[in-house]
């Protein structure tokens, strides 16, 4: 089956991100999928006791369906866990009673691992991030009828073991990230000034160290970061105190593009343990907009970039030296590359061959 072929399915897609809220995969294969295929969408369980709701039509071509969350998970998890899948694939199978066996893309391990009174036609497991200590992990893995990937560590660590029909692929480039609202960047280059960005969530495994002395020595140039705070108030506090340090907390993926695009230069700033568990998608968010990418930890799956306009070092006075580099244009960035490497991995091109292989 091609692309072109692939069209009119009806397809039940799960993530742990709620829509539109993320710059993740998901978000970007589902703006795909809904071109030409009717979409599900289930949104993740956000509280408990659940109220059941009906689907909420987005558009012809994406629906969104609120996961069941009638059991709490807080003393027998794994039990809540089942039946609340049950139930709400038995409320989905009632709005689902005209169409034809469906296609499951899951994104993460945290829904629907019962599956009764759905016909499936193809079961897609699409792990963003580590899930191994996760025993639903295995799970979907192995009754899966493609595994997708984007890091080449999870395959030969755990992945192999469970699936003979694996695929790995880069993170995508979508119109989407590519097109900012050049009117809402010209405004935040009048408020913000010259800046450099991070995105994504903060996490233990941010080098918050490493950030503070970023911002002390760009002063009086501003750091802005953007995505959801997963720390404890001490963690963050140094950090956010300095008086060029601006953090505006969550943003949909349609707006992130335009704060990029207004930065100077784009950082990761990763603990140096975490390796090579990790390909963040906000690289291709920076990339999109041919921005200098300084990073902290090795990509092995994204070494074509290294040197084109990503680097990486573990030293903080190199990165640091980096970063005021790209502030000053001084970084250099191989734009004809860099033009061929998004036109070939877009997300058109990517779930084309997912397709494919399924």
């Amino acid at each position: 089956m091609d692309l072109y072929s692939f069209r009119n399915k009806t397809i039940v897609i799960t993530s742990r991100e709620q829509y539109n809220q993320e710059g993740n995969s998901h978000m970007h294969y589902l703006d795909e999928l809904i071109k030409s295929n009717k979409v599900i969408f289930i949104e993740p369980a956000k509280s408990w006791p659940a109220s059941r709701k009906k689907l909420f039509v987005k558009n012809k071509n994406l629906t969104l369906f609120n996961y069941y969350n009638l059991i709490p998970y807080r003393f027998f998890p794994k039990f809540a866990g089942k039946i609340n899948d049950i139930i709400t694939c038995f409320l989905l199978s009632r709005k689902l009673k005209k169409e034809s066996p469906i296609i499951l893309w899951q994104f993460d391990p945290y829904s629907l691992e019962k599956l009764p009174f759905l016909k499936i036609f193809k079961k897609i497991y699409f792990p963003l991030d580590g899930y191994s200590r996760d025993y639903r992990d295995a799970v979907f893995a192995k009754r899966a009828d493609l595994l997708v990937t984007v890091n080449s560590t999870f395959i030969s660590h755990f992945y192999n073991k469970y699936s003979k029909n694996i695929l790995l692929l880069p993170h995508g480039f979508s119109e989407v990230q590519k097109n900012p609202d050049l009117i809402k960047v010209n405004e935040l280059i009048l408020k913000y000034g010259k800046f450099i960005i991070l995105t994504g969530s903060l996490s233990s495994g941010i080098n918050f160290k490493l950030l503070s002395k970023v911002a002390q020595s760009i002063f009086p140039n501003k750091l802005v970061i953007l995505g959801k705070n997963l720390v404890a108030k001490e963690v963050t506090e140094a950090l956010f105190s300095q008086e060029n340090v601006i953090y505006l907390g969550l943003k949909s993926y349609k707006e992130i593009k335009n704060y990029i695009k207004a930065a100077s230069c784009c950082i990761v700033s990763y603990n140096k343990g975490t390796g090579t568990w990790r390909n963040p998608i906000k690289i291709t968010d920076y990339v999109s907009h041919f921005k200098p990418t300084i990073n902290t930890i090795p990509l092995k799956d994204l070494g074509k970039l290294e040197g084109n306009i990503l680097y990486t070092t573990n030293d903080d006075e190199e990165f640091i030296d980096w970063v005021n580099l790209a502030l000053d244009k001084k970084l250099p960035v191989n734009k004809s590359f860099i033009q061929e490497y998004i036109i070939k991995n877009s997300y058109e091109n990517l779930l084309g061959i997912i397709i494919k292989k399924l």
